[in-house]
């Protein structure tokens, strides 16, 4: 599949939901400390992307890799895992603008990942 500016906000909406929206108070406070909490977000996240390959094969007849949302997922796990210890630490020690830089790399990093495994894999 051909990757053009409405898969690629497809794919950026889908990211939104599944990262910010789906995310609970409680995984997104405790993925820092918690493996449950991270692995709960991811596991969610992660199955949004499978939805969204299954919606898309169907829609588009095309076969899309279903290796595509289970790397996802292992990118966004590890992704968080590190930049979630970070900004948790500058968060306590009250440095928000670097709390927020860390933030939209954070999300830079989620958005490469993304779109390059699906130009990679479609």
């Amino acid at each position: 599949m051909e990757i053009n500016l409405w898969v690629v906000l497809a794919l950026l909406a889908l990211h939104f939901i599944a990262d910010f929206i789906l995310q609970t108070n409680w995984m997104a406070t405790n993925k820092w400390k918690d493996s449950d909490a991270l692995v709960g977000h991811v596991f969610v996240y992660t199955l949004c992307f499978f939805l969204f390959t299954g919606i898309v094969s169907i829609i588009t007849g095309a076969a899309l890799i279903w290796l595509y949302p289970f790397l996802v997922g292992i990118l966004h796990y590890f992704t968080d895992k590190y930049t979630s210890r970070w900004t948790h630490r500058l968060w306590e020690e009250k440095k928000t603008h670097e709390f927020f830089v860390v933030i939209g790399f954070d999300q830079l990093l989620h958005f490469i990942q993304i779109l390059l495994l699906f130009k990679l894999l479609s």
